[in-house]
This record gives C-alpha cells, structure tokens and sequence, in this order.
C-alpha cells in the first residue's frame, strides 16, 4: 500500500477519535452537571413542604379537613419537582417517557436505583412498577433492563 495514503488515513481515524472523544467530554460535562444539579429543588421552599408535608401527613386523619390541607401542598411540591427535573416522564406532560432524551433516562434510571436501595426494593422491580405508569415499550423496558445489568444494579 501507498506509504502517503496509509499516513492520510491514519491521520483519519486520528481525527474521526478525537472528534468522538470530543463528543464524550460534552456527554460527560452534561451529566456531571446532572450529577450536581440531580433534585436540587427539594431544597427550595416549595418542595420543603413535599417532604415535611408527607411525613406530617402520616400523623393526621385519614381524608381529615387537616390531611386534605396537608395533601394540597405536597401534591403542589410534587407539581413543582416535576416541572424543574427534566429526569423525570411527568415533566414532559403527556408526551412522558417519549420527550425525554437518553440524558434524561440515564440520570432516571440513577434516580430509581438509588430510590430503589433505600427502599429495600430492586432497579428491575422500580422498572416493572413503572411499565404501565409511563407506558413503557418493550424497547424502553430492554434498553433500561440492558443498562441495570451493565451497571450491575441487575
């Protein structure tokens, strides 16, 4: 083979390399700030009131005057966490699982696993409770399966 066309196309792959490696640095910068950034509105006062209210909520009556007060304001904190993190179906309205990016899915699936181990439960029971909540395709199912077990969640 020609020595100059041999080093042309060395030079080729070198550069097709760094382009994909360029790529993986911004992936990697984005989900760092997710990593970051991941639910730091349950640190602003509307979401406060989601985590004292659901706890408060344990100590009042059942469908009370006080338990539906109390449920108001932690379903508006619930509104309110959903409408600033994009990892989540319920931001996207009724688009759902299908206007999230893999971005999305991937810090998703960080969430449920994490949610999962501190609730003494799985990532494959968080993914099959979720099947029918988000209308999940088989596809969505296998490639979130696919990663658990890369991850060794399953």
């Amino acid at each position: 083979m020609n020595e100059k066309l041999e080093i042309k196309g060395l030079r080729l792959i070198a550069a097709h390399n760094r382009n994909v490696q360029n790529n993986f640095a911004n992936v990697i910068g984005n989900m760092a700030n997710r990593m970051a950034e991941h639910d730091k509105s349950k640190y602003s006062a509307e979401e406060l009131a989601l985590v004292v209210g659901k706890s408060a909520l344990d100590e009042l009556e059942y469908n009370s005057p006080e338990y539906k007060r109390g449920l108001s304001r932690v379903q508006q904190g619930i509104d309110h966490h959903y409408a600033n993190n994009s990892h989540h179906p319920e931001h996207y309205g009724i688009d759902g699982i299908k206007g999230m990016s893999f971005l999305d899915l991937i810090e998703m699936c960080c969430d449920w696993e994490a949610a999962a181990r501190e609730h003494g439960s799985t990532f494959l029971e968080s993914i099959n409770r979720n099947v029918e909540r988000f209308g999940l395709s088989v596809e969505i199912q296998e490639i979130l399966m696919n990663t658990g077990r890369e991850m060794g969640w399953i």
